[in-house]
């Protein structure tokens, strides 16, 4: 969940500066980078404490999920190509096409996991799935404000 709350702040940072020019809207857009990687570091723990349970628990099927494997594969390319230097590897498309996918796509899974626990009455998931609706509409509304030209 706290993951969660980390990948919301960087991905609607962007949408946020577009309609608000408070100084939050600008620092959070400034700062997008670092929710992202603190959102990939939550992850990681989050990693350990799978394979710790997968281990203890002989359980190996926890460790074979490819959607949450691929959702790990993107934080961890989307991580290590936050930077300058690793990022002019990739080139400013490969970037942005990463970038993109793994966005949408974590976005993706955050919500089919919290959604399946609210279907197995775990209601303190649902305010979670509200703030990613929201969050994906705000990023709806920036991408036909950008196609549309309105505010311009």
């Amino acid at each position: 969940r706290t993951s969660c709350i980390l990948f919301i702040a960087a991905f609607v940072a962007s949408s946020l500066r577009h309609f608000n020019s408070s100084k939050f809207a600008k620092w959070l857009r400034a700062n997008r980078r670092y929710f992202g990687i603190s959102m990939a570091i939550s992850h990681v723990f989050h990693a350990i404490a799978i394979i710790g349970l997968a281990i203890l628990a002989y359980d190996p099927d926890l460790a074979n999920d490819h959607g949450g494997n691929l959702g790990y594969f993107f934080i961890i390319t989307m991580a290590f190509t936050s930077f300058k230097t690793t990022a002019t590897f990739l080139g400013e498309r490969g970037w942005k096409i990463l970038h993109t996918v793994g966005m949408y796509y974590l976005w993706l899974a955050f919500i089919y996991i919290f959604s399946s626990r609210v279907t197995e009455c775990i209601p303190i998931y649902l305010p979670f799935i509200l703030l990613l609706a929201v969050a994906m509409l705000l990023r709806l509304a920036t991408i036909f404000n950008y196609k549309f030209k309105f505010n311009k």
